[in-house]
């Protein structure tokens, strides 16, 4: 599903979730605890506070580690239905190799066959793709979302904004500087707002003059 929905899919997603789901769902469990303990007794709820402080670190912890951008991604955008029911049955004949020596062999079979191909597919590619391209990023804001066009030449990039809506935060810190500060982007071109909440334009004013942004 994430494959399919993301077009996406980070290597260490299935250790991360091995880890990070457990914590958080004793997180969960244990802040509810907290609320309960907290009006009864609110030193013992202090007590249970710090342990569940220590747990959520930890989380974080967890997610810096996972969510390196180093991290391995495999991009799933171009594959064809065919490789991806390729793909499947060999995830298929992996699990039955488990219990079965003739899947084994053909689990290894096809292991050889899909890795050459992609090693031959990724050195076509490397070979016919261009070095200059323009590259989008997509990311979620209240109401809408944003893309961030990264241009050729080395130019700023730009910024298309649609649906946005206004929150009782800064949208500006919490929303397009951390989104921004993720892809690497510090400065920007210009800004393109499709549309956007009355309220909205205030955190689009501020994110402007902080990245000095030439044009709205």
């Amino acid at each position: 599903m994430i494959a399919y929905y993301f077009d996406q899919v980070p290597a260490v997603s299935v250790a991360a979730n091995i880890v990070i789901v457990p914590l958080v769902s004793v997180g969960v469990v244990g802040a509810l605890i907290l609320f309960a303990v907290d009006l009864i007794w609110p030193l013992l709820g202090m007590f249970c506070g710090s342990l569940i402080d220590g747990l959520l670190r930890l989380v974080l912890f967890f997610l810096e580690v996972f969510g390196e951008k180093s991290t391995l991604i495999f991009s799933t955008a171009e594959l064809t239905g065919a490789a991806v029911l390729i793909i499947y049955a060999f995830l298929l004949l992996t699990t039955l190799a488990l219990t079965n020596k003739l899947a084994r062999r053909a689990a290894i079979a096809m292991a050889v066959v899909l890795i050459n191909a992609a090693l031959t597919f990724s050195i076509v590619g490397a070979a016919t793709e261009s070095d200059h391209k323009e590259h989008l990023e997509v990311f979620n804001i209240p109401g809408g979302s944003a893309v961030v066009l990264r241009r050729q030449g080395g130019e700023s990039p730009a910024m298309v904004i649609t649906g946005i809506q206004s929150r009782d935060y800064p949208l500006d810190e919490r929303i397009f500087e951390t989104a921004l500060s993720s892809i690497e982007v510090k400065k920007l071109d210009r800004i393109f707002v499709l549309s956007a909440e009355y309220g909205a334009m205030d955190d689009i004013l501020r994110l402007a003059k902080k990245m000095k942004i030439s044009r709205i």
